[in-house]
């Protein structure tokens, strides 16, 4: 217990990195260890927690509906933001008792916005570093984002 605290004392907070759109929490992992921003955080001592939310790879373990099921993919960017992130928050400040330092880009920016109206997440939060907030896919290009956007999938 002594040893535990000890070490604690000397890491730095915890940081929860939030992925974009069409991505998911390893994408912060995928260059190498001096390149990927989840090893450049772990290496010097920072807590680091990843979040995934619906619909990614790492999401399609839920304990009642496949991702096959319609019911899997009826949420909102409010839910994600409101419920899913929320919740991470409260895990990670539960875990670690100290204030959360947040990385967001994409459609984890978006997210974050939304949850830091809410007074008891801004509470936790000691500063966030939000990247290329997305709200609308009119300015993609790409033909095979273009082609899910047309599908609508919500």
């Amino acid at each position: 217990m002594v040893i535990c605290l000890l070490f604690n004392m000397f890491l730095r907070p915890p940081v929860l990195l939030k992925h974009g759109l069409f991505m998911g929490g390893d994408a912060w992992f995928l260059n190498s260890n001096e390149e990927s921003l989840g090893f450049i955080l772990a290496d010097p001592g920072f807590d680091v927690w990843v979040g995934n939310v619906q619909g990614t790879r790492w999401s399609h373990r839920h304990v009642s509906l496949s991702e096959k099921d319609k019911d899997y993919w009826d949420w909102s960017w409010e839910e994600l933001a409101l419920y899913d992130l929320a919740e991470m928050i409260n895990y990670v400040y539960s875990a670690t008792n100290s204030k959360i330092y947040f990385v967001r880009h994409s459609q984890g920016t978006i997210m974050a916005l939304a949850a830091f109206t809410q007074p008891s997440i801004v509470k936790m939060a000691g500063a966030a570093t939000l990247l290329s907030p997305i709200l609308y896919l009119e300015h993609i290009t790409a033909w095979l984002v273009l082609w899910i956007v047309s599908m609508h999938l919500d």
